[in-house]
């Protein structure tokens, strides 16, 4: 549960900063900090 609540927080800070700078260390952010 920890991880779902985190990543799909994470994936609306990062989904918005992230697109807008750089749409490729999105993919590889979100495995690290699921894998986390």
């Amino acid at each position: 549960m920890e991880q779902g609540y985190d990543g799909s927080r994470w994936l609306v800070c990062d989904n918005d900063h992230t697109t807008d700078l750089d749409p490729l260390p999105e993919p590889k952010y979100l495995q690290e900090r699921a894998d986390d």
